[in-house]
């Protein structure tokens, strides 16, 4: 086969898909998936009423994405010390230094928690040790 012959066979990976930026989330897609990973989250939890199992991990990492609009890896590296005071409250903000900047930006950042973030990050902090990562694992070992 020649070049020319090669190239014609050649389909791009992308051909007839959409490229470029997509879409802003509209807030009746977030009153969905808010619905549906909470549907989700309490009926795990009737099934199986531990203290933890990961029935709110999806809902949790979902409202403190919305709230904090911060990068996925960002959100993994929070601890649970960053949300909790010393009483075992959740916070009404903490601070965080985004990973991402690079350099560009060097002051933290404050990120502050509403009220539903803040009743579901109970539920899901519940009797969890301060140390560990706030979306470590979806089981605890």
């Amino acid at each position: 086969m020649t070049d020319k012959e090669i190239m014609k066979e050649f389909i791009p990976y992308n051909k007839n898909k959409i490229i470029g930026p997509r879409d802003p989330i509209r807030s009746e897609d977030v009153l969905i998936l808010r619905n549906i990973l909470t549907n989700e989250a309490e009926a795990s939890e009737a099934l199986n009423p531990k203290p933890y199992n990961g029935n709110y991990f999806r809902l949790a990492l979902f409202e403190l994405g919305l709230c904090s609009a911060l990068r996925s890896g960002d959100l993994l590296s929070i601890r649970i010390n960053d949300v909790v005071d010393f009483q075992n409250n959740i916070v009404d903000s903490f601070l965080i230094r985004q990973s991402k900047t690079y350099d560009r930006v060097k002051k933290n950042l404050t990120v502050f928690i509403p009220k539903k973030t803040k009743e579901v990050l109970e539920k899901f902090v519940f009797k969890r040790p301060r140390s560990q990562y706030l979306f470590a694992s979806w089981q605890l070992k």
